[in-house]
């Protein structure tokens, strides 16, 4: 499994992970001097690397990796929506998990740093054995000492029900200055649509280029109307695919560009006949672009049965960014 990329980024936190400012000072008594910084406060920000781990039916895959400068003594927060696959052989429950995990660094003498990992995992099971009334939040709380380059993996979640596991893949290392002019920097994107239904290879929809620059956001909607089978009496229909991308750069550094990339939309079975069948979709990611380098990511929306006269479907958007 590849190791996810540093990259040199001010004290900020990233769109899944915040660091959250500490507390403010109490005021001076008059006639005294300020009283000295106490040394975790005044400690360099802490740089944590997450990449999330998941173990089910389909293996060991990786469900995204998140970076942060966070300062000792502030925490930052990871929120993942990931499904797992049961490993049964018939009708697998599929369990879909949302995961809200609290990470709070500190500076130990010897090592790079301590990490404090609080996870709370929330599930709804689907499936022969989904149980009646669903389950109550999971909550873990596990502590961690690296050294230097040093990689640990942190179990948060273990399922009895699909017997699927979630780790997390955790690292750290001191926080890496970076200088920058202040200067509002123009940003060009561009962005490629490409669509597969079930296991047909992707094909390209549309490509544009999106001005903007940090703080202000560069949007692109999508619609289509895919034929699909006619019902059993005969009566005509379709899928209406509708998604809008928005993509919002935080952060220029040493000539990457970090930015906030939201999916949302739906896609939706439009019967002459029958009720509408909507299927959201509201997925968020952070990604970083390098010069001449792309990222990618993949969205796969399924259908609630053979009903509908479609199974799956796969979106992939691929973003390039230059200054």
């Amino acid at each position: 499994m590849s190791r996810p990329s540093r990259s040199p980024f001010r004290a900020i936190a990233i769109a899944l992970l915040l660091a959250a400012p500490s507390g403010a000072a109490s005021p001076l008594p008059r006639a005294t001097p300020p009283p000295k910084v106490p040394p975790e406060a005044a400690a360099p920000a802490v740089r944590v690397e997450l990449e999330t781990i998941a173990v089910d039916r389909r293996g060991t895959w990786s469900a995204g990796s998140d970076l942060a400068d966070i300062f000792p003594g502030s925490s930052g927060v990871l929120k993942k929506a990931i499904t797992l696959m049961g490993r049964q052989e018939h009708n697998p429950p599929r369990e879909m998990l949302r995961l809200r995990t609290r990470i709070t660094p500190s500076r130990v003498s010897g090592a790079a740093c301590r990490l404090r990992v609080e996870a709370e995992a929330t599930s709804v099971i689907s499936g022969a054995r989904a149980p009646v009334g669903g389950y109550r939040p999971e909550r873990k709380t596990v502590t961690v000492t690296l050294q230097e380059d040093e990689e640990r993996l942190v179990e948060i979640y273990s399922s009895a029900i699909t017997e699927g596991r979630v780790a997390l893949k955790v690292r750290c290392g001191p926080a890496e200055e970076t200088t920058e002019s202040g200067e509002p920097h123009p940003i060009e994107f561009s962005l490629a649509i490409s669509r597969g239904e079930d296991e047909k290879p992707l094909q390209s929809l549309k490509t544009d280029r999106l001005p903007s620059m940090p703080g202000r956001e560069a949007n692109e909607s999508v619609s289509f109307n895919v034929p699909l089978p006619e019902e059993e009496d005969g009566s005509k229909r379709y899928r209406r695919d509708r998604l809008e991308v928005t993509i919002a750069p935080s952060l220029i550094s040493s000539g990457k560009i970090q930015a906030e990339v939201h999916v949302q939309g739906d896609l939706a079975t439009i019967s002459a006949t029958g009720p509408s069948i909507a299927h959201p979709v509201d997925r968020r990611e952070t990604v970083v672009l390098q010069p001449g380098e792309s990222a990618s990511i993949d969205l796969t929306v399924r259908s609630s049965g053979p009903e509908e006269g479609w199974s799956e479907v796969r979106y992939r958007f691929d973003i390039s960014g230059s200054i």
